[in-house]
């Protein structure tokens, strides 16, 4: 087997591994922190496009929400999606995390890029909110968690449920 065919199976095996939460979980979540979000934003490496199309439409029938899936397949993209976000009214933006170049550094950059709009960033990926992300939402011991940014909820002039944040672990406030 070559070398990029085990790469690839390892980023596919990786992301599969990370990626443990469906999209109708997160847009749960999402909807519930945020009521006024009508569209989430999903940016992914493009080896698990196959899962994320199979998602996409019944989490937009159970959530009654509109999900744009934005694959990508290099760290450049990150920023042409980014471009393409920032003209949608209402969206969040979930960034399903890898090891390959959906890291804390592009997660600290989409923020960035995206708290002057007033676009929330959300990832399945613990201690991303260190990064600028509004909300983390993962696995751990079989139960979804949740960590939160009070520093960017604030940026963003979010004003969560209290019942919501209970729900939280805040990693910056």
């Amino acid at each position: 087997m070559t070398k990029k065919i085990m790469v690839l199976l390892f980023t596919l095996l990786l992301c599969s591994a990370i990626f443990s939460q469906s999209l109708s979980q997160l847009g749960f979540i999402i909807k519930k922190a945020m009521p006024n979000i009508d569209t989430i934003t999903v940016i992914f490496n493009k080896v698990i496009i196959d899962r994320i199309m199979r998602e996409a439409r019944p989490a937009t029938l159970i959530t009654k929400m509109k999900y744009i899936i934005f694959p990508v397949e290099k760290k450049s993209d990150i920023a042409k999606r980014i471009f393409q976000i920032l003209k949608i009214d209402n969206v969040a933006i979930l960034v399903i995390t890898d090891n390959s170049f959906l890291i804390p550094s592009s997660i600290q950059f989409i923020a960035q890029k995206t708290l002057e709009s007033q676009i929330p960033v959300i990832t399945n990926r613990s201690k991303d909110t260190l990064q600028g992300a509004l909300l983390s939402i993962f696995m751990e011991d079989s139960r979804i968690k949740k960590h939160i940014n009070k520093i960017t909820a604030s940026a963003l002039s979010l004003d969560l449920s209290e019942a919501f944040l209970a729900e939280c672990t805040v990693d910056a406030e």
